[in-house]
Parts: structure tokens; C-alpha cells; sequence
């Protein structure tokens, strides 16, 4: 038996192909801030329940953990008008240990935790926001959750400390409102 010249092409594909896939999702266009000194850009930061999605259409860079999934808690954008795309989750534990009295199963740690409840809720669409970034100020993600729902928001933060500002979802930018100094 002798071998055919080029058998060996074939099965040589699939891990060149599978390199070129690593390639183009690891090195894909995503957003960076500007490259100039951090006072001359603005700072996004995220509460406990937010993900930023998306920033102007791009998503963020992968993060530096094991994971490598995108799990950004800060970073900085451009001053300007900003897109922001986020996603809200929470999860909470109801303790049994009533709601097991009540159905006459004592009082003990076994009936609580066979009555613990856990929820999990998450925003079924993305949150897109527009914000008028300005070079300096910090721009905190969050929500308050009801129970039912997320309402969602972005405060806008001097550096002093205080707030000065909070946007709704899908509200453009003020295209009247001057750049800041």
C-alpha cells in the first residue's frame, strides 16, 4: 500500500480553521478609550448587578480572569456622547423558616432550608443608554430591583463626589449641551 500525496491536507483544515476562529473572536474590534491621560476621560463603573454589553456598538475587551469572560466592574470611555448597552441580573434567597412554621414543619434548621426559596431574575432585552460623557466624571451603572423588576439608570458623578445628573434608558444626548472644559 502506498500513501497518496496530499492525504494528510485535508485533516490538517479543521485545526488551521479552528486557529483562524480563535484568531478573529480574540483579536475582534472592540472598544478602547482614547489613548490619552485618564483626566481627559470619563469613568464608567458598575454596581454588583449590571454588565456592560456594548459601548458605541463594540464590546469591551475580555477580561485578564481565568475566564475570560467580559466581567468589567470599571473602565473609561472618550468624552462625548456615549452608547451604552447593559444587562441587569439578581439573585436572592427567601429563609424558609416561616413559611415551614406555617405549614406546621417545625422550627428547625432542616424545615427552613427545605422552605428556601432562591430567585433568579435578569433583563429579558438589553438596556441601551445614551450619556453625554464628560472628561472627569464618573458614570455609576445601576438599578434599584423591586422584587418584579429592574429600573434601571446611570448616575453621573463629579469629582467631588456628588451627584450631578441621571439618565434614563434609550434617552438621546442633548445634542445643545456644550463640550465640557
Amino acid at each position: 500500500m502506498s500513501k497518496r500525496p496530499g492525504g494528510a491536507r485535508g485533516a490538517s483544515a479543521a485545526p488551521i480553521t479552528a486557529l483562524c476562529v480563535l484568531f478573529a473572536t480574540a483579536c475582534g474590534p472592540y472598544y478602547h478609550a482614547p489613548a490619552v491621560p485618564t483626566n481627559q476621560l470619563a469613568r464608567v463603573t458598575l454596581d454588583s448587578r449590571a454588565t456592560i454589553l456594548d459601548v458605541d456598538g463594540l464590546p469591551l475587551p475580555p477580561s485578564r480572569s481565568d475566564s475570560g469572560s467580559n466581567n468589567a466592574k470599571e473602565f473609561f470611555v472618550g468624552a462625548g456622547c456615549r452608547q451604552l448597552t447593559a444587562k441587569y441580573e439578581e439573585s436572592y434567597f427567601i429563609w424558609g423558616a416561616k413559611k415551614a412554621s406555617k405549614e406546621g414543619l417545625g422550627y428547625g434548621l432542616g424545615p427552613a432550608l427545605a422552605k428556601t426559596e432562591v430567585h433568579d431574575y435578569e433583563t429579558m432585552k438589553p438596556i441601551r443608554f445614551f450619556i453625554p460623557a464628560k472628561a472627569g466624571r464618573k458614570y455609576w451603572v445601576t438599578a434599584t430591583f423591586t422584587g418584579d423588576q429592574f429600573l434601571p439608570r446611570v448616575v453621573e458623578i463629579e469629582q467631588s463626589g456628588d451627584s450631578v445628573g441621571t439618565f434614563l434608558p434609550d434617552v438621546p444626548c442633548n445634542t445643545n449641551t456644550p463640550p465640557s472644559p
